[in-house]
């Protein structure tokens, strides 16, 4: 008998996309997905580092959610899953600093994995410029194979081979923004 989140295909087991969730606020320093806040030794060691809480407690919400994805992933696979991680901490921690606060999706599909961050700021001025001051995010959307900012009512999406982001249509996003970026591992 399948499992919750399994469905049964021509008799064999396949396991749904799994969604992860997780709010973040900078006041007070918190990071909460309804089941763990993040431990307190990891808020006091970062910021006896100088760093906020968000890029530690990220890299441990981000272990924990692959361990629960169940999904098997090759060494190259893996080393991917950890630049993935390194994205998602920086677009995060980008939020974090301007904002403080928003939240983190991540859905784990069979062959790639889906990441959006949301926050109710002020958004992009300009999404299609480059983004020196902006924690690596042109790192980031050079390294996704799908990057799409929507924010201030547009949508811009990565082209592939081309150094800006498109601006492809309207978005119901009018405050804030929402970064989606998308890692293929097959």
């Amino acid at each position: 008998m399948p499992e919750q989140g399994e469905r049964l295909i021509s008799n064999k087991i396949e396991s749904e996309p799994k969604m992860y969730s997780v709010a973040f606020n900078r006041y007070p320093w918190s990071f909460s997905d309804d089941k763990q806040v993040i431990n307190p030794d990891v808020v006091a060691q970062a910021e006896a580092e100088g760093d906020s809480c968000l890029p530690g407690a990220i890299g441990n919400w981000w272990t924990r959610i692959c361990l629960e994805s169940k999904i098997e992933f090759s060494p190259k696979q893996l080393e991917d899953l950890d630049y993935a991680a390194y994205c998602l901490i920086e677009v995060a921690r980008n939020a974090f600093e301007k904002v403080g606060h928003g939240e983190i999706k991540v859905i784990f599909e069979r062959g790639r994995v889906i990441a959006t961050i949301s926050d109710e700021g002020h958004g992009f001025e300009d999404p299609k410029q480059q983004m020196p001051f902006n924690h690596g995010l042109d790192h980031v959307k050079k390294y996704a194979d799908e990057f799409i900012i929507e924010t201030n009512g547009k949508r811009f999406t990565k082209i592939k081979n081309e150094p800006e982001l498109a601006e492809t249509r309207d978005t119901d996003i009018q405050q804030g923004s929402k970064i989606t970026f998308i890692k293929n591992f097959e």
